[in-house]
């Protein structure tokens, strides 16, 4: 069990690292909030989400794709998710941490012989497909009613409203990813866990590694992404982030797990097409879908092959 847990720490570790590109570096970029108060505002919106809604994804895995699982499968899980973020951080590609947890469990089970559930699973990568389009379509509404709102707004009154939008949205987005990744993650390992203070205090500790991955190595990646893959107002960037979260919070409410780099690849895109010209960077956009593509089928073929090392 211990070994479970500490690969579930280092997997939260890097998964801040990675997806620090979207729910910070573009915000910082815009200058509406300094690095070091975001990862603040990170902090405080992952774990509240993962303490107040985090149980919903309790069932996301186990109990819907499978009946049940091992502690072998869990293992090969933990270690093949581990093993893919820190690749994909290291050459500087945000991933999807649903697709690669999703894919490894699923190779992991498969070669113990249980059976999964098809259904579910189709749904999963249903709505793995509608995210980016729901999130682009939402954002565009938005954007046009707050630039409505906004347009007779005086220059001082318009930065007051960009600067306490980004504390909300800050927040909301990395609340709705507390609930929906962070809660994936511990409904893995957390039926393994009897004691309810502990479960209360690994939330704590998951949410707090994440930041620290932030905090300690994110700033590199995020800038790759904030800066360069599209160029936005801060309203525009402000609008998809909110669509995003809003997004990634309605699919928790069934137990789905979402990718917040499909959610915000579409919220971005969303607002840049409201304008008539948009620049954006189509290399690190293909990058991007090249790895939402790869890294669950990566992942179940991997998963399978560190099972048959463990079996």
């Amino acid at each position: 069990m211990l070994n479970i847990i500490l690969l579930a720490l280092l997997i939260s570790f890097v998964f801040g690292w990675n997806n620090s590109s979207f729910f910070k570096g573009g915000l910082t970029a815009s200058g509406l909030l300094s690095y070091r108060k975001s990862v603040v505002l990170t902090s405080l919106g992952l774990l509240s989400g993962a303490l107040i809604e985090g149980n919903k994804m309790g069932k996301a895995l186990i109990g819907s794709v499978t009946e049940s699982t091992t502690d072998t499968a869990l293992f090969a899980t933990l270690i093949t998710v581990l093993l893919l973020m820190a690749i994909f951080t290291i050459i500087h590609t945000p991933v999807s941490l649903s697709h690669a947890i999703v894919g490894a469990y699923l190779g992991a089970n498969f070669i113990m012989g249980l059976p999964l559930n098809f259904i579910n699973l189709e749904f999963i990568i249903l709505s793995w497909i509608s995210v980016p389009i729901f999130s682009a379509l939402i954002t565009i509404l938005i954007y046009k009613l707050v630039s409505f709102i906004v347009q007779g707004f005086s220059l001082l009154t318009l930065d007051t409203y960009n600067r306490l939008s980004v504390i909300f949205v800050v927040f909301y987005i990395t609340y709705a990813l507390g609930a929906n990744n962070l809660g994936l993650i511990n409904g893995l390992y957390m039926p393994l866990i009897k004691n309810p203070i502990l479960q209360r205090s690994m939330i704590i500790f998951m949410a707090l590694s994440v930041a620290f991955g932030i905090l300690a190595f994110g700033k590199r990646i995020a800038k790759a992404v904030g800066e360069d893959l599209i160029i936005l107002s801060p309203i525009g960037f402000l609008t998809s982030m909110f669509s995003s979260a809003l997004i990634i919070w309605i699919f928790t409410q069934f137990s789905i797990p979402i990718s917040i780099t499909q959610a915000i690849v579409g919220g971005i895109f969303g607002a840049g097409l409201v304008k008539r010209y948009v620049m954006f960077n189509r290399i690190i956009l293909y990058e991007i879908i090249i790895g939402w593509i790869a890294i669950a089928t990566i992942g179940f073929i991997l998963s399978m092959l560190v099972m048959k090392v463990f079996l």
